[in-house]
């Protein structure tokens, strides 16, 4: 290298370090919108030889100790995570993920490097800040932190938390489209093995991952966990599958954050395992299936004995999302009522979403979802902006039939200013089952609550339109 080029060099790498330096540790606090005024700070991690300052204003920085020229290379990605649990009726959950960049000082002729190896000096370069909640702003995970070889397929042949051959392991090492399937040998689909997490898995941050149980018997467990866990997260992916997993007994069952095209279950008829290509979500404390994200498909699956919703969709942004054909607050059977605190809730701004679709007349198939036996919502729309959402063609609050009564305590409720609702229409198959719930079968309340409209749909008789099948009020 020329001589005279050498300080030009030198300037430019402190530069860049005392400005990456900067970024890394320096975080001014994220403040969340809407009415909770939750204030979230970044976690900072002190490196070896790194004091902290703590300022007035909540910042966290570390006292730069020497700056010395080297040549730098990304040699791995640190995830920091932080979470806060939100109190308020069907808030959910808010996370901090921090991603890093750690770079390390690596050698080279040009340059006389001080500190070299993997125990020496680190720098925290912040890749992105990701928020998620209903009311924060959410951002693709960046494609670097990704695994770069081609997609294979990575089958599950031992039952434990961790180590080789496990679900985890499969998850860590998880690279775009990777079919992830389970040995039926191990996990056989007649007689169903359990997975007892001690610590949450990892989050499935990579496209088109396939998440297959159809031809096996899982179960992922959760109930020896404590705090806010998932049972599985999708952030920020798109394309993702997920089907034939019974998921008990965490905090949040599934979690789609900012995910895309994402297909959450199946054909329940597809398959050996006890629920085909459907998921069995059941006794998560809050949430079964949580949403935020476009053109996702939960289809088919068994939602019932949650703590708060069976399904939630929210937030600005989260539209074309389609909830088809699942049983929420039933058994396996349609029968008897294991029911969710609400069936399905769309809130803070879900638009332009669609439950249900059409049936065969008499039936609830196809795109029928049966919703019934819920605590007290079958289905709820609430919040400014929760607006132009469809709910077509299912049955709610009969049993599967549509011949018996299966209540919740409302069927359809639409209020805190939600808006250009459809509940029924005039297509074949599209008009809904609203029949047999304990107080309203359909409920609009509010001055703001406007442009809904309620089409073609059975309220308060059997499915043929014949018997008596009484909601306490109709509409």
């Amino acid at each position: 290298m020329n001589k005279k080029h050498i300080p030009l060099l030198v300037g430019g790498l402190v530069l860049l370090l005392v400005t990456l330096g900067s970024l890394a540790l320096a975080q001014e606090p994220v403040t969340q919108g809407g009415d909770t005024d939750v204030h979230i700070s970044t976690p900072v991690e002190h490196m070896e030889r790194q004091e902290p300052i703590r300022l007035p204003a909540g910042q966290v920085i570390s006292r730069v100790l020497s700056i010395e020229p080297v040549r730098l290379q990304i040699t791995e990605s640190i995830t920091v995570e932080s979470r806060l649990s939100l109190t308020g009726p069907l808030l959910p959950k808010a996370r901090v993920v921090e991603r890093y960049h750690a770079i390390y000082p690596t050698a080279s002729d040009d340059i006389v490097v001080n500190a070299v190896s993997r125990g020496g000096p680190r720098l925290l370069v912040p890749r992105e800040l990701h928020l998620a909640s209903a009311h924060l702003p959410r951002s693709q995970i960046n494609e670097t932190s990704r695994p770069t070889r081609s997609a294979g397929t990575c089958t599950v042949s031992s039952a434990d938390d961790s180590g080789p051959n496990t679900l985890r392991e499969c998850l860590q090492n998880a690279a775009a489209g990777d079919d992830v399937l389970f040995d039926p040998s191990v996990f056989p689909p007649e007689n169903p093995q359990t997975i007892t997490l001690s610590s949450e898995l990892p989050p499935i941050t990579v496209d088109n991952l396939t998440l297959d149980a159809s031809n096996a018997g899982v179960i992922l467990d959760g109930s020896g966990l404590t705090g806010d866990t998932d049972g599985l997260r999708v952030e920020g992916a798109e394309g993702v599958t997920i089907q034939g997993l019974q998921i008990l007994n965490f905090e949040w069952g599934i979690v789609l954050g900012s995910a895309t095209n994402c297909t959450i279950g199946g054909d329940r008829t597809v398959g050996a395992g006890p629920m085909g290509q459907g998921n069995m979500v059941s006794g998560n404390l809050n949430q079964g299936i949580q949403c935020s994200g476009t053109s996702n498909v939960i289809i088919g699956n068994f939602i019932n004995d949650n703590g708060e919703a069976g399904i939630v969709l929210h937030g600005v942004g989260t539209t074309g999302n389609q909830i088809l054909g699942n049983f929420i607050g039933t058994d396996l059977s349609g029968e008897v009522a294991v029911g969710n605190r609400y069936g399905v809730v769309l809130m803070n701004g879900a638009s332009g979403n669609v439950i249900g679709g059409t049936h065969t007349t008499g039936a609830c198939d196809d795109s029928c979802n049966l919703i019934s036996g819920n605590l007290e919502m079958g289905v709820l729309l609430q919040h400014v902006g929760t607006t132009e959402n469809q709910i077509l063609g299912n049955f709610i609050g009969t049993n599967i039939s549509g011949t018996a009564a299966i209540p919740n305590n409302h069927g359809i409720a639409i209020g805190v200013s939600a808006s250009d609702t459809q509940v029924g229409g005039t297509g074949t198959g599209e008009g809904n089952l609203i029949s047999g719930n304990t107080n309203m079968g359909v409920w609009i309340s509010s001055a703001e609550t406007t442009g809904n409209q309620v089409l073609g749909n059975t309220i308060g008789t059997d499915v043929a339109g014949v018997a008596p099948l009484p909601n306490y009020y109709g509409v």
